[in-house]
């Protein structure tokens, strides 16, 4: 499976490497504190599943971020009774669309979306890693044994709450989810309680994203108006409106933006970019696959990056291997950077990313796609391009 993937030719950018590479100068222009920004945005709103067994081993969902869907067929919709879809919608609603892998924690409602999308897509471990570890955090077997009879599940927002302090930002975020599960459908209005502590005053890893911490439910009658119910979930008083930014270009991981997403193997790397553009060292880090005993030290890869001001990157032809649940990608990129005294650096690189399917994944915690290894070379601007359809290869 071969995706095309090319990104417009920018200005600057870097390589952050784990092991056995070229060291390369990394840094950004501190950005000051502030709650996540809101990219576009996504085309998720509406997720599917294929249909469960009524065993714990049903095969699971399959599954490819390259392509960025389930490959399975839709589910027939089970009606959720005559009054089920609200007779005018949710302020902030958002279209419906097809089932789209989403992993995405960089702002509020990308968060809630990505959750009520693991639920769908049968991937209860993921659903789970949303969670922060908190008292209310619902037990692995109770979401597991949930997603079991989930069909289709659909997602719409409402005005979301945002409040800051000492470091810490919180979000209450109403939101209208219905299910379909085997022979009936289900409606539930739910506020989320989400928190982040400041990403560029976390200075050692495990870097801790955007998460929920709380989660009130509250089940919709055939007799009520959803939209009422929506409005009414979430205290009014837990914070100010939170009020979004224009929509970024999807190619902008500049330091204006928060950029927190393993949807697929090109926002991971364009998330770490962004991290390190923030000076956010220990989130950058942790787009690392954890697992990989070889992976540098934290303090040798955040010195890595102490000379550079900026960085972009553009991408070649990502290519994608899958084999017994396993995704593995070979992702070749024109990294550009300008260091702190202003001189411009051009680099080729060649990132490995993996990950297990998701739905394979039984035991916390969930490993989500990561990168797995890297390798630079730098060049001139005139020989990048040729450079970049052979940095890959063995």
């Amino acid at each position: 499976m071969r995706i095309r993937s090319l990104v417009p030719t920018v200005a600057l950018a870097l390589a952050a490497l784990a092991c056995a590479q070229t060291e390369l100068p990394g840094t950004a222009t501190p950005a000051p504190a502030k709650p996540p920004t809101q990219p576009p945005t996504p085309t998720i709103a509406f997720v599917t599943a294929t249909p469960a067994s009524d065993s714990p081993s049903a095969t699971p969902t399959e599954w490819s971020p390259a392509e960025l869907t389930a490959t399975a067929e839709p589910a027939a919709t089970t009606d959720a009774g005559p009054t089920a879809q609200p007779t005018e919608p949710p302020p902030t609603a958002a279209a419906p669309d097809a089932r789209t892998y989403l992993d995405d924690r960089s702002d509020p409602r990308a968060l809630v979306w990505s959750y009520v999308n693991a639920l769908a897509r049968h991937e209860p471990l993921r659903a789970h890693g949303y969670w922060r570890d908190t008292a209310d955090r619902p037990d692995f077997a109770d979401l597991d044994a949930e997603t079991l009879e989930i069909i289709d599940a659909a997602v719409e927002v409402g005005p979301i709450l945002a409040d800051a302090g000492a470091g810490q930002r919180y979000f209450v975020v109403p939101a209208l989810i219905t299910f379909a599960r085997g022979d009936r459908g289900t409606m539930e209005a739910d506020c989320f309680y989400l928190h982040l502590s400041s990403p560029d005053l976390q200075a050692e890893p495990p870097f801790r994203p955007l998460g929920i911490e709380r989660l009130v439910r509250r089940p919709i009658s055939p007799q009520e108006d959803p939209a009422q119910v929506l409005g009414e979930v979430c205290p009014s008083d837990a914070g100010g409106a939170y009020d979004p930014p224009a929509a970024y270009d999807p190619d902008d991981i500049g330091a204006e933006r928060y950029l927190d997403d393993r949807s697929d193997p090109t926002q991971v790397l364009r998330s770490m970019f962004n991290a390190l553009n923030r000076r956010e060292y220990a989130r950058a880090y942790g787009y690392w696959d954890a697992l990989d005993a070889e992976a540098r030290p934290f303090d040798e890869f955040a010195d890595g990056y102490e000379n550079t001001r900026a960085v972009t990157v553009e991408f070649g032809e990502i290519v994608a291997d899958a084999g017994a649940g396993q995704y593995h990608y070979q992702a070749p990129v024109i990294l550009r950077a300008e260091t702190t005294t202003g001189a411009a650096q051009v680099f080729v690189a060649c990132y490995t990313l993996h990950i297990s399917n998701p739905s394979f994944q039984a035991s916390p915690p969930f490993q989500p796609l990561a990168i797995r290894s890297g390798t630079a070379r730098q060049v001139t601007e005139a020989d990048a391009a040729a450079r970049l359809s052979t940095i890959c290869l063995p």
